[in-house]
């Protein structure tokens, strides 16, 4: 009840009846903080987390839910410091760094500005899926590293309309609109159906570039 509560964004109930519940766990817990931040609330939800901490003190167990939930969350408010304390805490009590655990932490060290963690957790995995490789090329887009963006592309074993996007888009926002073009019309050439995001990263380009003789 308490999940479908909080999953429906009814955090007024969820509330009354986690203060009545005899013995709350981290399946609660972890309820609570991924619905706060779904809707909206990563504030809230790391206010949460933390007064829990508060609270509960060693009995205060997290696993790998709580870990991709509160990542996320520091993902949404850019909270470097606080996303290396909890990720130093979930190394600390051993909790799974599984492939949904990794892909988290890389996309949130990438909003928060720090590629090279994104990239060293990227490497210690035992597994990687196309999330893998599309988070960690956009944390080297954010950061303007286009040399390792383009590195990092050629090696993909996948290349999805999402990675062929976050390139054209990375080449737009770094004023190559030379580049993106032309890897457009490549990404065409593969057999890739553009999505309207993809559109949007291309008209970007288009500053400034003489399309005419371009020849589109």
């Amino acid at each position: 009840m308490l999940s479908a509560y909080s999953q429906k964004g009814l955090f007024e109930k969820t509330f009354q009846m986690l203060h009545v519940m005899p013995d709350p766990n981290a399946v609660s817990y972890n309820s609570i903080i991924s619905s706060l931040t779904h809707h909206g609330f990563p504030r809230k939800a790391m206010g949460f987390f933390k007064r829990m901490q508060t609270q509960c003190g060693s009995g205060f167990l997290i696993d790998e839910f709580t870990v991709v939930s509160v990542v996320n969350t520091c993902a949404g408010l850019g909270a470097l410091n606080l996303l290396r304390e909890l990720h130093g805490l979930a190394t600390v009590i051993g909790v799974r760094f599984n492939l949904v655990v990794c892909n988290a932490l890389i996309d949130a060290y990438g909003k928060c500005g720090k590629p090279g963690y994104s990239y060293s957790i990227f490497c210690q995995m035992r597994e990687t899926d196309v999330f893998s490789w599309t988070s960690l090329l956009v944390a080297y887009i954010r950061a303007s590293r286009m040399p390792d963006v383009c590195s990092l592309f050629d090696h993909m074993r996948i290349r999805n309309v999402v990675a062929w996007t976050a390139l054209i888009t990375g080449f737009a926002q770094n004023g190559e609109g030379d580049k993106a073009l032309c890897t457009f019309k490549e990404m065409l050439e593969e057999g890739i159906v553009p999505r309207a995001s993809t559109y949007v990263g291309v008209l970007s380009s288009c500053a400034g570039i003489p399309l005419i003789e371009k020849g589109y």
